[in-house]
């Protein structure tokens, strides 16, 4: 299984920020998707279910709330199998903190992916 390694900026949106105050100049707050995520397959449901787990960190100055990380799965012709998103595993993000996230693919095609892309 060949692993794609990103580090992919997210550009929050005030969507993003329900409850928070943000100082018009910190309207770019970021986070990035560290590197250490991995891709794998867990063979013991039905269908077969594709994981991929790793870590964001909030680059920014301030509080960030309801990060959702996106992935594509691709076959190994690279034709798009489909998407998935999850939030992240904390609700409320602080400045240069880092928090869990895990995306599932949970339907019959899952045995097909070869990489993801977030």
């Amino acid at each position: 299984m060949k692993k794609v390694c990103l580090v992919v900026i997210l550009f929050l949106s005030m969507a993003f920020f329900s409850s928070v105050s943000i100082p018009s100049a910190s309207a770019q707050s970021q986070a990035i998707i560290m590197p250490n995520h991995t891709g794998y397959f867990d063979n013991s449901t039905i269908p077969v279910t594709y994981h991929i787990v790793g870590e964001v960190a909030n680059i920014g100055a301030v509080t960030l709330e309801l990060l959702n990380v996106t992935a594509n799965f691709y076959t190994q012709d690279n034709s798009l199998v489909g998407s998935s998103s999850a939030y992240v595993l904390l609700d409320v993000l602080l400045p240069s903190r880092k928090a869990p996230f895990e995306v599932a693919w949970v339907v019959i095609s899952a045995s097909q992916i070869y990489n993801y892309s977030l």
